[in-house]
């Protein structure tokens, strides 16, 4: 299964969940290296980059993320396989994706 077939499942069970998921399309108009997704949901809010296990973000993709982060934007690269997620020593079945996204984007309460 591709990166993007993973994405697309993922990104509709999020959706089921109550989430909001924008993609970020480049284009033309829009820089490269932005993240993959915009997530917004009561408990968290930042953008997502999908990545298959063992790949990293591309060399503008990290300089993107690293722009965003300095401006205060919360970033998450996670590897998606089939069934599993994982970001650093985080790591996750599909079904605990709103949890684990809330650690690592959670809002401040």
């Amino acid at each position: 299964m591709t990166e993007c077939e993973l994405t697309r499942r993922l990104c509709g069970r999020l959706a089921a969940e109550g989430v909001v998921v924008l993609p970020y399309v480049a284009g033309a108009m829009c820089p490269a290296g932005v993240p993959d997704r915009w997530v917004c949901h009561p408990d968290f809010e930042g953008w997502v980059e999908f990545k298959r296990p063992g790949e990293r973000p591309r060399p503008i993709q990290e300089h993107v993320i690293g722009r965003l982060r300095a401006a205060g934007a919360k970033v998450a690269v996670i590897e998606i396989s089939p069934g599993e997620l994982r970001c650093g020593e985080l790591s996750a079945p599909w079904s605990g994706v709103v949890t684990m996204l809330t650690k690592l984007l959670g809002r401040a309460r």
